[in-house]
């Protein structure tokens, strides 16, 4: 089994928020790191995993912005007689079967 958090985004989001709240509360007393690690509960596990899925979500997003780009740049270069609706559908990532 490899060891990692498996709290899905709500559930991380939520445990962080509470662990915030808990360290503001005690002047960062509340702080604990546990032997062995707990991935699901230990706050700097949750800390850096939450960094890492926004990372992830911002890459996605990068990505998605640039695809949206690429297909609007190549819109607007088609002549409009020159186009059809499956031309559009691919300059915005769609093949025949939905997205490709």
């Amino acid at each position: 089994m490899e060891a990692k958090c498996t709290l899905s985004d709500k559930d991380l989001i939520e445990k962080s928020f509470e662990w915030v709240k808990k360290l503001a509360d005690t002047g960062g007393s509340a702080w604990t790191l546990r032997v062995p690690v707990d991935f699901n509960n230990d706050p700097d596990i949750l800390f850096v995993e939450l960094g890492n899925r926004l990372k992830q979500l911002k890459e996605v997003a990068t990505k998605m912005n640039n695809e949206l780009q690429a297909g609007r740049d190549y819109l607007m270069e088609v002549q409009s007689d020159k186009i059809t609706v499956e031309d559009a559908l691919e300059a915005f990532g769609f093949g025949r079967n939905g997205l490709g």
